[in-house]
């Protein structure tokens, strides 16, 4: 019976400490009788309270009569007139302390039960009975502190949603206080984070409870967030024959519990957990502290896993600055990746993503771990473009396993498995050249100086505990930059896997990273390649990134609704579908700038080029118009942005001049912007030095990104690669371009853009390419730079080429790679 399934559920869910109570006014009614009210009777005393008070008989039979109706907005109008008039006669302290004042438990039995549950428990009451029956003390949503204790397991308080009536200031009745705490944005994160890692179990919370505008947005935000998810988790909805049978609600299962009221005390005593239950039955007192699911973890742990899960909890939406901090949940901003599993290795892997031979269906990134025709794999190597969407898909996966928003089961990952996130840009050279291996990197990532003494080591606690497995979140293995190094970081990997058998391992790169360096992974390790986002991904991803950053902006839905679609019907025009143009929709992190351009100028550029030119522009002007309109912004002199932009030409192209090189120190970098700042107007630099200069760079626009061993690289190597091209252009270095492009991919993109320029720089270098010895062996590179040069006449130029190059074998070379 599916009755019985879902019983067994919940009590595997109470004994492992993954339910939190949500109790509404029908549990009161059961342990307090029929002196106790639900809201719509305690609304009826309001009015005839007011009513001897000789309020006006008009009113008060309008008051009367709606309450007789079942229309949600009819009753909080009722509430909120009623609050209004209480209050302007200062009645509403003394309405409330009648209501509830002399409340007392007459059936303690179901309270008892619940108490030796040891789970935290919410409520939408006003009255004391639950901190009566259960031995707390009780908390209203204003109490932050309080609040925030009880969200992270630190407190058994009992929470009260929408106030106590001992704290009349707390108490949410009319439209004006649910609007008070639906907005509030403190209390719904504390809500929303609660349920992220437990189940719900709503027990006497009526229809008219779970629609009201607080717990009803509430649940409809976990029901999007849940279908959007995919997650597996159950809530539920207890009830009797004596109420109508409610329907399951998204994930909300309805409960029966027994033929009347009277039955709840008995079915809360029957899912006890064992060796409970006897102290329950006796009246004995019972612990009432928070039991942790992970037990197992050591304290300093559980610490980090915390901060992980706060930490990976929200993104950042590129394109708004410090000005206007949009801030995203992470289930909301991003689209769920498709990857392919393949079995071509070494020289048969592909530079980018596309579908091969033996490769398996397309399948969620979330399903990497799974069991495939009885197959175990401990690892998962996600391969993908810059800007595919690897790092967010890594980060969501933490998030995920850190918040318990999910059971690593579902996930087909061992129960009980604790994740780490680490990036290797974060890698110091130090650490890099040691022989400590993960665990060292492990250990030194974790350290917390600022926590207590013992707290401070959390990598060295778990790499210590080997009942506790680990899995490995290692993100960006091409940040490595030395290829000899990279190559012994993977040694690592193979190392730990084979020390700890109970580990398992998610390891993120670029194709081009891994391919160039030679890496291999061991047996037990999976390929994925992350997959461009498909039509129906992009619909979603605009659909979605509107909806939310407008809802953020408070403008109308219908103005993103129409905006949305107006940019796709943009994009599905014939000049945004070649292939080019299709690699950046489907890219994840160039998308995000596609919607912030068409956001703020109604319109798209036609040209690769120009959409990176686009890109810049934002990162330039976007972030720095909203900082110095902020007001810690103000009192700053705009950067000029001719500066900016000659000195982030000049790092990208010294950067950009030793192959794989992508980071450097801010020092090292202050001298490249150094010898630019020299040959402008001086009013330009703001009497700053370079380092200075560089130090407003980076935090002004978020080209330059700071990593943790104090060096500087750009936000995406797309930056780098377009502004290489630009200072290409503006140096004339069309034949320094030919020469180097002949012999390395590293500039092949740089120079694909560089080509988007006039026609006497793509002369001057076809003239300079034509003259690379060995050209035959790379055809395809003079392609790419035929079909990227879109203006180049065929037969004329080429005629000019051949005068200049004087051998006809190129000119042949050159036609065939036209045709």
């Amino acid at each position: 019976m599916p009755g019985v399934e879902l019983i067994d559920d919940l009590r595997s869910d109470i004994a492992a400490g993954r339910v939190i109570v949500l109790a509404g006014a029908g549990l009161s009614k059961n342990v307090a009788g029929s002196a106790a009210l639900d809201w719509r009777a305690l609304l009826h005393t309001g009015v005839q309270h007011l009513a001897s008070l000789n309020e006006d008989a008009g009113w008060c039979q309008w008051a009367e009569s709606s309450l007789k109706l079942h229309f949600l907005d009819t009753l909080l109008s009722v509430a909120e007139a009623t609050e209004r008039r209480l209050k302007e006669r200062q009645e509403f302290t003394v309405w409330l302390r009648r209501q509830f004042e002399t409340l007392s438990l007459a059936n303690p039995q179901p309270l008892q039960s619940l108490a030796a549950w040891q789970c935290r428990v919410m409520t939408t009451n006003y009255d004391t009975l639950l901190e009566q029956g259960l031995g707390r003390q009780g908390i209203t949503w204003q109490d932050g502190g309080e609040v925030s204790r009880f969200s992270r397991g630190e407190s058994n308080a009992v929470l009260h949603l929408h106030g106590c009536w001992n704290n009349p200031d707390s108490v949410v009745l009319g439209i004006r206080s649910y609007v008070a705490v639906a907005t509030d944005q403190p209390t719904q994160s504390h809500l929303k984070a609660n349920v992220l890692t437990k189940s719900l179990v709503l027990i006497g919370c009526s229809d008219d409870g779970l629609t009201d505008p607080n717990i009803g947005q509430f649940l409809q935000w976990l029901r999007t967030l849940e279908r959007e998810m995919g997650v597996e988790c159950r809530h539920y909805r207890l009830y009797c024959d004596k109420e109508s049978t409610p329907a399951q609600d998204g994930r909300v299962f309805p409960v029966r519990y027994g033929a009347d009221f009277g039955e709840l005390g008995a079915f809360l005593h029957s899912l006890i957990p064992a060796g409970q239950a006897e102290a329950a039955t006796a009246g004995g007192s019972v612990s009432v502290g928070v039991r942790s699911p992970r037990a197992a973890w050591p304290e300093s742990v559980l610490r980090y896993v915390d901060a992980l899960a706060e930490k990976t909890a929200r993104l950042n939406l590129l394109g708004f600055g410090k000005g206007l901090q949009i801030d995203l949940p992470i289930h909301r901003a991003w689209v769920p990746l498709r990857v392919l599993w393949t079995q071509a290795m070494g020289n048969q892997r592909p530079g980018r993503a596309v579908r091969e031979q033996g490769e398996r269906d397309l399948q969620g990134v979330n399903d990497v771990f799974r069991k495939e025709a009885g197959e175990t794999y401990r690892g998962a190597l996600l391969l993908g473009e810059p800007g595919a969407g690897k790092t967010t898909a890594a980060r969501q996966l933490a998030w995920r396993l850190a918040s318990a928003a999910v059971d690593p089961t579902t996930l087909g990952l061992p129960a009980g498995i604790c994740p780490v996130f680490l990036r290797f840009r974060d890698l110091s050279q130090q650490s890099a050249t040691e022989q400590g291996g993960l665990g060292q990197f492990l250990q030194q990532s974790l350290f917390r100086n600022n926590a207590p003494q013992q707290f401070q080591n959390p990598g060295q606690d778990l790499w210590d505990s080997p009942a506790v497995p680990i899995l490995w979140i290692l993100d960006g293995l091409d940040e490595v930059v030395d290829h000899g190094v990279r190559k012994q970081v993977a040694g690592w990997v193979s190392q730990t896997l084979a020390d700890r058998e109970q580990d398992r391992f998610l390891v993120t790169c670029r194709f081009a990273g891994f391919n160039r360096a030679g890496l291999e992974l061991p047996e037990g390790f999976r390929e994925f390649h992350v997959q461009p986002l498909s039509a129906a991904d992009q619909q979603q991803f605009v659909t979605e990134w509107f909806g939310i950053v407008y809802e953020r902006l408070a403008q109308p839905a219908t103005t993103a609704q129409q905006k949305a679609q107006r940019l796709l019907s943009k994009l599905a025009d014939s000049q945004y579908q070649t292939q080019k143009m299709r690699e950046l929709t489907g890219n994840p992190m160039l998308l995000t700038v596609l919607c912030l351009v068409f956001h703020d100028n109604e319109d798209l550029p036609r040209q690769r080029g120009a959409v990176y030119e686009r890109c810049v522009e934002v990162l330039l002007e976007h972030w720095r118009k909203s900082l110095y309109a902020s007001p810690t912004g103000a009192r700053l002199q705009p950067l000029e942005p001719l500066a900016v932009r000659e000195v982030l030409m000049q790092v990208a192209w010294w950067l950009h001049a030793e192959e794989n090189r992508t980071a450097e120190s801010q020092t090292v970098l202050a001298k490249q912007a150094e010898e630019v700042l020299q040959l402008m107007n001086p009013d330009y630099r703001q009497k700053l030095t370079a380092q200075q200069f560089l130090d407003r760079v980076v935090e002004e626009t978020g080209i330059l990104a700071g990593e943790q061993d104090g060096r500087l690289s750009f936000l995406h190597l797309t930056f780098q690669e377009f502004l290489v091209a630009r200072s290409a252009v503006a140096g004339r270095k069309a034949q320094f371009l030919g020469q180097r492009v002949a012999a390395s991919d590293w500039w092949l993109e740089a120079t694909l853009l560089a080509l988007q320029s006039d026609r006497d720089f793509c002369k001057e270098f076809f003239r300079s390419l034509l003259q690379q010895p060995r050209l035959e062996d790379r055809p395809k590179v003079l392609t790419d730079c035929l079909t990227e040069a879109q203006f180049v006449e065929s037969e004329p130029f080429v005629e000019v080429l051949r005068d200049a190059d004087k051998r006809p074998e190129r000119a042949t070379l050159v036609l065939n790679s036209l045709q």
